[in-house]
């Protein structure tokens, strides 16, 4: 029989207060973004977004075994919900446009917004 030696469970105390202060955060983080989206309902000028990177789809859709590892298109999906609206805005283009790195995704984002929320000068009103 193996005896636990002090440095093991130093490391295993450790791991569990890490994974404790982990969750704690996950928890506040869910909490915040309820009540942003609560806020957000009640407050037009108040807007809270989600994006995700969806998966990367291949095109063409090849199943043949042989011919799966040639070459594919690759076609990129951002997703944007905007929770106080609930409402989700796909912006998908393929490789030959641009890759997927924070450049692109912090286009994406900017194109979003920008046509979104672009600033109307006064009297003007958006259709």
């Amino acid at each position: 029989m193996k005896l636990c030696s002090t440095d093991d469970a130093n490391e295993k105390k450790k791991i569990e207060i890490e994974s404790e202060i982990h969750h704690r955060k996950a928890v506040a983080g869910y909490k915040t973004l309820k009540d942003d989206t609560e806020t957000s309902k009640l407050n037009p000028n108040y807007v809270v977004l989600c994006t995700d990177l969806q998966q990367v789809l291949f095109r063409p859709n090849l199943t043949h075994s042989s011919v799966f590892y040639q070459r594919q298109f690759s076609t990129y999906n951002y997703a944007v919900h905007n929770m106080g609206e609930e409402n989700t805005t796909m912006l998908l283009w393929h490789e030959a446009m641009a890759h997927r790195g924070s450049t692109e995704m912090a286009s994406a984002l900017l194109f979003y917004i920008t046509n979104k929320y672009s600033r109307l000068k006064p009297g003007e009103e958006k259709n």
